[in-house]
């Protein structure tokens, strides 16, 4: 082994420090090169909706100089006002987009509501496109639209408030509603759509009941004493199986005895299982499964006549026929036959 040495005190071992800054060098090399490379790949990965929010940060900059150049000076006042209804217009339309397609960015670039108030004082031509800070309450209207091709679909909620319809977008996951619900909503509305914040069912009486976050049912949420006897049959199984097992040296004498317990034991904790799952009780109420009623309507617009092509009879046959492939046949098959459609058209 060759032994290097300076002479100088502190700086033996020369080879050995030096590897150890080579090595150093190349892993901060690498990690700086990784790290360029997954902000690189986040930037691209972000880029439509950066752009998106990009777009009214910059819109929000333009107001607030035109709203500073108005407090500064009341010279001009008329061409600053021209000029910030054609800005705010373009915020307002901007802002719309960005509520639809990421209502969190939405709610981090509205205005104060005190900003509001004095954007409104200093230029009230321009006042009903500035969004508005409210909670409004209402009934829900879910509908799912299916697109085109068959394989997308695109969910709407709608809010009936005070006279008007909301167009609801969740700055979260989007909760577990169902149409009919009377909700209370918060959040930033922008002319018919607003970026909800916050959301909590509402009971006919006008309390709040709950949160509007997905329910997990479990046993632990029925009642005690829904628990008690299935609980007690579950354990009387175990303790017939286990004093079973402790006498099985009696099974020569005993065997159809033995044989008429452990049947006994195993149904009575299967039996157990059953009645104590939430699930079963809640399935009794609606089921995938069986025979689904069903009502088509045919519908067109006023002072559009329906496509000859279009009849009760062929729209039936596309669902409940047994000539050719229908609705009612795709179930069958897709559900080993557990699942068929009945029913009528009506209309036009």
């Amino acid at each position: 082994m060759r032994m290097y040495s300076t002479g100088a005190r502190g700086f033996k071992n020369l080879p050995v420090f030096a590897s150890s800054a080579i090595i150093a060098i190349i892993s901060l090399f690498f990690s700086v090169g990784g790290a360029s490379a997954q902000g690189s790949a986040a930037i691209s990965g972000s880029s439509h909706e950066s752009e998106r929010a990009a777009q009214v940060r910059a819109l929000n900059n333009s107001v607030l100089q035109l709203h500073g150049q108005l407090q500064e000076s009341q010279w001009g006042a008329a061409g600053i006002r021209s000029q910030a209804a054609t800005v705010i217009a373009q915020r307002a339309a901007a802002l719309t987009v960005l509520i639809e397609k990421d209502p969190h960015a939405a709610l981090s670039f509205a205005f104060s509501p005190e900003l509001l108030a004095d954007l409104a004082r200093k230029f009230p031509g321009s006042a009903s496109q500035l969004e508005s800070h409210a909670t409004v309450s209402g009934r829900l209207e879910h509908w799912i639209e299916d697109g085109a091709d068959l394989k997308t679909s695109r969910s709407y909620f709608l809010l009936k408030a005070g006279g008007r319809t909301l167009n609801l977008h969740f700055a979260g996951p989007e909760p577990a509603l169902k149409s009919g619900e009377v909700l209370q909503v918060t959040g930033v509305v922008v002319g018919s759509d607003i970026a909800v914040s916050n959301t909590v069912r509402v009971t006919a009486a006008g309390s709040v009941l709950a949160p509007t976050t997905p329910t997990f049912f479990h046993a632990a949420a029925k009642p005690a004493h829904d628990l008690r006897w299935p609980v007690a049959a579950a354990l009387l199984g175990i303790a017939l199986l286990a004093a079973l097992s402790l006498a099985a040296d009696l099974r020569r004498v005993r065997g159809r005895i033995y044989l008429r317990f452990k049947q006994f034991a195993i149904c009575a904790a299967a039996f157990a299982v059953i009645v104590s799952n939430p699930a079963i009780s809640y399935a009794q109420t609606c089921s995938t499964t069986g025979v689904q009623n069903t009502a088509v309507i045919l519908v067109t617009f006023p002072g559009v006549t329906p496509p000859s092509t279009v009849t009760p009879q062929s729209v039936y046959n596309m669902f409940f026929g047994s000539t050719s492939p229908s609705v009612s046949d795709f179930w069958r098959e897709a559900s080993y036959g557990q699942t068929t459609a009945a029913g009528d058209v009506f209309g036009w």
